[in-house]
């Protein structure tokens, strides 16, 4: 075992020369570091990226390695001499995959911004960009022959193009994210593994699909859809101290999936929009932490916050997370490092609630100072403050049409907003108790809200009224949400159960 240990943050990506001899590392300290494979002895670090390396790659010659960084640039190498040949702009999103053609002329790439694009090695110039994907493109390959192209996608397809034309040939149906595909050898076959656990084989002529390899005790916190719809977390735990746990349940049948213990307690949880990590508020002893969604383990602690906090949630794209605390301040981390990128200070009293709107450039927060604070998530600035609670804002969540925002209150209430004038629309009336969430369907007609009067009210969001009543609670309603096709709804409790309503 050769032991590399230079790079001096995490490595992201990997790959060996053809001949086997060289090792090159792209790592989150924005270098890609080039090792001799025998020895461990580092050959040469090449730094001319602003972000994450996030994918490297060998050309079939070995002579050329191309990387791919968060700064949204591709990047070529001599190997030989680590001069930079050519940089490669246009992708305007994290480039996550590069791929050579097996002659080496051709270089393809896939980024956060959905988007496949095909590039002459020789002049560095773009050839053109394939814009079909509606999610990050995670992966990209060449068949053998060079002929067609793999594009794996969150949006939970792979898709195959002409490599000649830029043609979609084939579009493939995976039931989560599509985050790695590989052809067989012969060309004749493609498998693709997702977000969930079940690998796909499709025929790469056909496009047939040939092959699939495939109870709570407390009080639960919080409760979330994955990205892919197959799965239920929830967080649970002893009641009044948040949750010590993270339970995942399959959608369609209701069993527990798997059980992820946590170091601490945590009032709320969030899935990334990719559905790998699982951020968790700090409750009230705690920061915020990150979890990987697969396998429980701690991935970062995000301290900054000088007292507990409350809410979490992530920017549509992932990248980042916006957390309130009992300090009264909004931060702002970096998903992937952990690391604090802004701190929003304007609230008189704690934050109880943070949401991030649907194109991810307006974070709406709601506190305890009975104000619902807009702050432009790029520069932190506040942008509009929203009064009318007579009370504590517990909750706060945007319309699927980005104009409407909703709040609930300590006092039963829950608030209706337009959000570009910032005026009253409707006030919502029926809790006897205080709304802890509320959330909108993605229909945008539907407004659903749980209290601690162990209901959840269904409401018409164009004309406020009460459509329908949930019950079936013996203790507080602390959190809802719908499917992300609104024919579900999901809500927590701390009578110990999560239960789900068509």
């Amino acid at each position: 075992m050769v032991n590399t240990h230079t790079h001096t943050y995490f490595v992201d990506s990997v790959a060996f020369s053809p001949d086997g001899l060289t090792v090159a590392y792209g790592s989150r300290d924005n270098t890609v570091r080039l090792w001799d494979a025998e020895s461990g002895e580092l050959v040469r670090t090449l730094g001319a990226h602003n972000d994450l390396v996030d994918s490297v790659e060998f050309s079939p010659d070995g002579r050329i390695l191309a990387s791919g960084s968060h700064d949204d640039k591709i990047r070529l190498w001599n190997v030989e001499t680590g001069e930079l040949l050519h940089t490669l702009a246009g992708h305007t999103n994290g480039v996550t995959s590069v791929a050579f053609s097996s002659d080496g002329r051709t270089l393809a790439s896939g980024g956060y911004d959905d988007t496949v694009w095909l590039w002459n090695t020789e002049t560095g110039k773009a050839v053109y960009s394939l814009s079909e994907h509606t999610g990050a493109v995670k992966s990209v390959v060449f068949r053998p022959d060079g002929h067609t192209i793999a594009s794996g996608s969150s949006d939970k397809t792979v898709r195959l193009w002409n490599a000649e034309t830029g043609e979609l040939v084939h579009t493939h149906v995976h039931t989560d994210g599509a985050n790695s595909i590989a052809f067989r050898p012969d060309g004749g076959m493609i498998a693709g593994g997702g977000d969930g656990w079940a690998i796909r084989v499709w025929n790469s002529e056909s496009g047939r699909m040939e092959k699939v390899f495939t109870g709570h005790t407390t009080s639960v916190y919080c409760v979330a859809f994955s990205p892919d719809e197959r799965t239920i977390a929830n967080l649970s735990g002893t009641g009044g101290f948040g949750g010590d746990r993270i339970q995942l349940w399959d959608h369609e049948t209701g069993e527990l999936v798997r059980t992820l213990t946590i170091t601490d307690s945590g009032d709320n949880a969030a899935y990334s929009p990719d559905g790998s990590t699982i951020a968790i508020s700090g409750g009230l002893f705690g920061p915020v932490r990150l979890w990987n969604a697969e396998n429980g383990d701690l991935v970062h602690t995000l301290k900054g916050h000088a007292e507990s906090s409350d809410w979490v949630a992530f920017s549509p794209d992932g990248r980042t997370i916006a957390s309130g605390g009992w300090d009264k301040t909004i931060r702002l981390w970096k998903a992937i490092y952990g690391d604090m990128m802004r701190t929003l200070t304007g609230h008189a009293e704690r934050v109880t609630s943070v949401a991030f709107s649907l194109d991810g450039r307006t974070i709406a927060s709601g506190s305890s100072d009975k104000t619902v604070r807009l702050w432009n998530a790029e520069t932190g600035v506040l942008t509009r403050t929203l009064k009318g609670h007579t009370s504590s804002v517990e909750s706060v969540t945007f319309g699927y049409d980005g104009r409407s925002i909703a709040s609930g209150s300590s006092n039963g209430t829950v608030l209706l907003w337009n959000r570009a004038i910032g005026e009253i629309v409707h006030i919502l009336t029926g809790h006897t108790a205080g709304v802890n969430s509320v959330a909108f369907c993605s229909d945008g007609r539907t407004i659903a809200s749980g209290s601690s009067d162990k209901t959840v009210r269904l409401w018409n969001a164009e004309t406020g009224e009460l459509v329908r009543t949930l019950n079936g609670r013996s203790s507080l309603v602390q959190s809802v949400a719908f499917s992300s096709d609104g024919r579900t709804i999901a809500s927590g409790s701390w009578d110990g159960t999560a239960l789900l309503w068509e």
